[in-house]
């Protein structure tokens, strides 16, 4: 008995049916990964400097501001390194007064 209900559950398995048709029409439709190219082909790393502004309501929404301004311009240029071959490096981060 356990055969025979073990043999019928892989053959309906083995069977196309609409809902497996679908899921893999779908997959077919995902596009390519995208993947990092290396570094511009050898090209010679290029050198950004940025100045950083942050106003006083940036100041005061965000402790240890100039630390924060730096974690995110090092995680930019990690990313622009890899695709463009150019690095960020923070030269200034500094208050801004609004008028």
């Amino acid at each position: 008995m356990r055969r025979i209900l073990a043999t019928a559950l892989l053959a309906a398995c083995a069977v196309p049916n609409p809902w497996t048709d679908q899921h893999n029409y779908a997959d077919s439709l995902r596009p390519a990964v995208v993947k990092p190219s290396t570094a511009a082909s050898g090209a010679p790393l290029r050198v950004f400097r940025v100045r950083a502004y942050a106003d006083e309501e940036y100041q005061a929404q965000t402790p240890r501001w100039n630390a924060h301004i730096e974690e995110q311009l090092s995680r930019a240029s990690a990313i622009l390194e890899a695709q463009f071959g150019a690095r960020l490096v923070l030269e200034s981060a500094r208050p801004w007064q609004r008028l």
